[in-house]
């Protein structure tokens, strides 16, 4: 098996958040640490020549079970000089971040600052360094991923008041962005303490270097604000269907950005690469594969990634970018949970046929292999060999 030319650190989390967090303390800076966590049915696991990442089902009011290995979330403090309990500060008081457009010119936030965007609110840790054009950037990319899918980032009903940003900031951004019109950015410093990003339907949290272009990380951004664009659009469609947005929204806008994609060589299946996950079960029942990935716990083989990036890629490629559109408009008629498979499928087939897994098992073959190749022959630029 070929060996990766770099690990990646992805991280990539889904799911509606609000059961978890609820400190009244207002505990400062409470990360999500290694080497994995749970939130509302979604574990995050690391891995080192691949992403590994892990998932579990779990009742949304049910905390999670840890042991003296793991950890949920590690209160690190990234600056000695503050305390865990921020006191209230009005929004006027709170340092206005400027960005001045030039991307070889590096912003510093000398204090928990903010800056208010079209689409979003940078909250920026104390510390973190960001590049002068990082609200270009993001407001690049938001239209992209708008383009990609055929949405739009805009409030809707499914949009609620989440306390990450009292988690990470305690009371310093009181009275900023209190009608959840923005999405909610938290940029904080990474401190090799194992924190890791993630994102949930109206926050997500980034680390200043993924901002970076150079350092090869810009993916992540790709991946956690697709999230957020899918989530707002109506119920959770569970891990499989959830993740698999997000990789194919991170592989085409590093293509469309003509930046390497290395992250995504764990899914190639030519050539002598091989992934952790060939999709022949696919091929056996498409319905019944999707079912089992989608409810597996704590797959070590992040099984519900490869199945959801293969079957992302079929639908849009099958169907074109109106159907996901399509399958969240369907999924605003019901009422269901992140783990009701049986209702995620209903869905699916309502917009695309009865058909449609069906339909899936027979592009594969000759679908995917297109992929990998394009793929492979695309990241030559990059010093694939």
């Amino acid at each position: 098996m070929k060996k990766l030319r770099r690990a990646v650190l992805l991280v990539m989390m889904i799911c509606s958040l609000t059961a978890c967090g609820k400190d009244e303390n207002n505990t400062r800076d409470k990360r999500i640490s290694e080497p994995y966590t749970v939130v509302d049915g979604v574990t995050i696991v690391f891995g080192t020549e691949y992403v590994t990442t892990e998932e579990t089902t779990m009742s949304p009011d049910t905390e999670p079970e840890i042991d003296d290995e793991t950890k949920q979330t590690a209160d690190s403090t990234p600056n000695d000089t503050k305390s865990d309990t921020v006191a209230s500060s009005p929004a006027s008081t709170v340092p206005l971040l400027e960005f001045n457009g030039n991307a070889d010119e590096i912003v510093t936030a000398d204090k928990d600052s903010y800056y208010l965007g079209g689409k979003y609110v940078l909250y920026v840790e104390a510390g973190a360094k960001l590049p002068g054009n990082t609200p270009e950037n993001l407001d690049r990319i938001m239209s992209e991923l708008e383009e990609l899918y055929k949405l739009s980032f805009k409030k809707t009903s499914y949009i609620e008041k989440e306390p990450w940003l009292n988690e990470y900031f305690g009371n310093t951004f009181n009275g900023i962005n209190t009608d959840l019109d923005k999405i909610n950015i938290l940029i904080v410093r990474d401190n090799g303490d194992g924190a890791i990003q993630w994102s949930d339907k109206n926050t997500l949290m980034l680390f200043d270097d993924d901002f970076y272009f150079d350092n090869g990380t810009f993916d992540t951004v790709y991946h956690e604000l697709a999230h957020i664009l899918r989530l707002r659009q109506g119920p959770n469609l569970g891990q499989t269907f959830e993740e698999g947005i997000a990789l194919y929204a991170q592989d085409r806008l590093a293509r469309t950005e003509n930046f390497p994609a290395w992250s995504m060589i764990q899914y190639v299946s030519i050539d002598g690469y091989e992934p952790r996950y060939d999709g022949s079960q696919i091929l056996e029942n498409p319905e019944e594969e999707f079912r089992r990935v989608t409810l597996e716990e704590r797959s070590a083989d992040q099984v519900h990634y490869h199945y959801g990036f293969r079957f992302i890629t079929f639908l849009e490629e099958a169907y074109g970018p109106e159907i996901i559109d399509k399958i969240c408009e369907i999924s605003q008629k019901y009422d269901f949970s992140y783990d009701d498979v049986d209702m995620i499928i209903r869905v699916i087939k309502e917009a695309a046929g009865d058909d449609v897994f069906e339909k899936f098992a027979e592009w594969l073959p000759d679908g995917w292999y297109k992929w990998c190749r394009d793929y492979l022959d695309y990241m030559k630029q990059f010093g694939l060999e």
